[in-house]
């Protein structure tokens, strides 16, 4: 029996180290690992903060389409309404495939799109963020044969003159339908937001 207790004891020592903090019940395992974490996480909570007080005044733009239209398999999506563009960042006619960062909005930018595409046979699917000529952020789809909702994220540094702008490509020449955009029923749409 004693044999038994002190095999218990080792093996309870083993799992839980001398290095162990309680809080409210719970037991943390404390190391400079978990301290790096923590900072981390405030850094990160800091940066939302800052983020959603900067979202009040800052240049942002969410644009869109209220009607289905088809593409072929190469082209940069245009959008030809707007939810909301607050800096005249796009125009509805002229370069509307393109978002822009003005001179007095340079910064860190949070660029997202998101879309409902329906191939017209099984294909393979990229979509790709392009900043200015170059992309920043692609998703791949691998043999699509039905209508799929996909999005694509990422965060940036901008400077005055930069645009944003969004293709959609296939691995073979057939069409592609991109659904359309509502208030109550978002199926489609990309937005642009200073974050810092």
């Amino acid at each position: 029996m004693i044999r038994i207790i002190l095999i218990l004891l080792m093996f309870v020592s083993f799992v839980y180290p001398k290095n162990i903090i309680k809080s409210k019940g719970r037991i943390y395992q404390y190391s400079v690992d978990n301290r790096l974490n923590n900072e981390l996480d405030n850094i990160y909570k800091y940066i939302n903060i800052i983020g959603k007080e900067y979202n009040k005044t800052k240049n942002k733009a969410k644009v869109y389409n209220t009607f289905n239209f088809t593409i072929t398999s190469n082209e940069f999506l245009k959008f030809r309404q707007e939810y909301f563009d607050i800096g005249a960042m796009h125009s509805t006619f002229q370069n509307n495939d393109k978002v822009y960062v003005t001179q007095t909005d340079e910064g860190i930018f949070s660029i997202g799109v998101y879309c409902k595409i329906t191939p017209s046979t099984s294909t393979n699917i990229i979509i790709d963020i392009y900043k200015n000529n170059d992309i920043i952020a692609s998703k791949s789809l691998i043999n699509i044969d039905e209508a799929i909702y996909s999005n694509v994220n990422t965060i940036i540094n901008a400077k005055n003159g930069d645009f944003f702008k969004i293709k959609v490509t296939t691995d073979n020449s057939i069409t592609l339908d991109i659904s359309n955009s509502t208030d109550t029923n978002q199926q489609f749409g990309f937005s642009v937001f200073r974050v810092l």
